[in-house]
């Protein structure tokens, strides 16, 4: 799809549930849309809370570079502007709900009813999440169309690493202490209450049952439940976990590649997007079965997927891999290869072209 020009409603820094922090992987709702072959056009800061003056802004700009579609993110604010603006342009609206927390059920900004009346006049509804679509098409328009997106993830960072994926395994192990040769497990997540630190809890109950096999975990995390997370594995033996307190998110990109297995429980789907960001790296997953870890993990290609919350299945998945090692490498080549054939930023930016790119010649306008 060619360049169009697209006023955008909302700089949503990522898909991200990190402590509010974008993870390198994640891309922001304008890289996504620019993937897509979109120009976005952004209201100046001045306008952009003012419907009226930035109805006014985008007719004055010549006509080629005036807005032929309107996007906005799924939050009330930025979708009642959105929905004003496509209005009075005479163009079609367009919501985008990328937001990992949101498909968990966990973000408190998300407000279904709130954004019924601009959902009954959107011309579509785009999600990256297996639950959302049908709820909002409850509270969506008849003729309001759904478009269905697998995540995206921004390999660029990640294949940086990748290509130095032996010197960063190098210089973990002389930081970290980690046996060179001894299967590294890696997990990298959020330290803080709820479903995080339970997801902790039940990895450390998962591996109290692998002690016989050979295996190092390092776990990389900010937050403020750090202490309690090392406590919960002061019962393995000891040189067993390395727990790295991160200051940022951003220190774990090279960490994601230079794993032998992932390992993360993902409940309730957080930490989900890191799944991604290990399989990118060449590094296979195992992860307990829920909605966010079905649409990253292709069971018995890219890795396992255990029982919901169940510690004993978790373990047989990781002690599998960590069994049979020919399983192991080619998971890890596989998950790699369905990665950037199916959720990289570029291959989901089409597929958004493809469901959005007759509207931007609709002929249709707004009531």
């Amino acid at each position: 799809m060619s360049a169009r020009p697209t006023l955008v409603f909302g700089h949503q820094p990522s898909q991200g549930d990190t402590c509010g922090q974008a993870l390198a992987w994640e891309p922001s709702l304008i890289k996504l849309l620019r993937s897509a072959g979109v120009e976005v056009i952004s209201p100046p800061d001045s306008l952009s809370a003012q419907s009226a003056k930035v109805i006014e802004w985008s007719a004055a700009r010549p006509l080629p570079q005036r807005p032929r579609l309107v996007i906005s993110e799924a939050s009330v604010e930025m979708a009642e502007m959105g929905a004003a603006a496509a209005v009075g342009l005479g163009i079609p609206h367009v919501i985008v709900e990328p937001v990992a927390p949101v498909c968990a059920g966990q973000s408190p900004g998300f407000d279904a009813e709130g954004l019924r009346p601009a959902l009954q006049r959107a011309a579509a509804v785009v999600s990256f999440c297996p639950v959302l679509p049908e709820a909002l098409r409850e509270l969506a328009g008849k003729g309001t169309r759904m478009v269905r997106l697998r995540p995206a993830i921004d390999t660029e960072g990640l294949m940086a690493n990748w290509r130095q994926r032996d010197q960063i395994h190098a210089s973990l192990a002389g930081r970290l202490g980690p046996g060179a040769r001894t299967p590294w497990l890696v997990t990298l997540a959020d330290m803080t209450p709820g479903p995080g630190l339970e997801s902790y809890r039940l990895l450390a109950r998962a591996l109290s049952r692998l002690v016989m096999l050979d295996w190092s975990l390092i776990i990389a995390g900010t937050g403020p439940c750090q202490d309690e997370v090392t406590r919960l594995f002061t019962s393995l033996p000891p040189n067993r976990v390395r727990v790295w307190h991160t200051s940022s998110p951003q220190e774990w990109l090279p960490l994601a590649v230079a794993g032998d297995l992932f390992v993360w429980p993902a409940l309730d789907g957080v930490g989900a997007s890191a799944l991604l960001a290990a399989q990118a790296g060449g590094v296979p997953v195992v992860a307990c079965d829920g909605e966010q870890v079905r649409d990253r993990i292709e069971d018995g290609i890219t890795g396992r997927v255990a029982a919901a919350g169940n510690a004993e299945s978790l373990a047989n998945g990781i002690g599998f891999l960590l069994r049979h090692r020919q399983f192991l490498e080619t998971y890890a080549q596989q998950a790699r290869e369905v990665v950037l054939s199916r959720h990289e930023l570029h291959v989901v930016g089409r597929a958004l072209a493809s469901g959005l790119g007759d509207l931007f010649d609709s002929e249709r306008r707004t009531a």
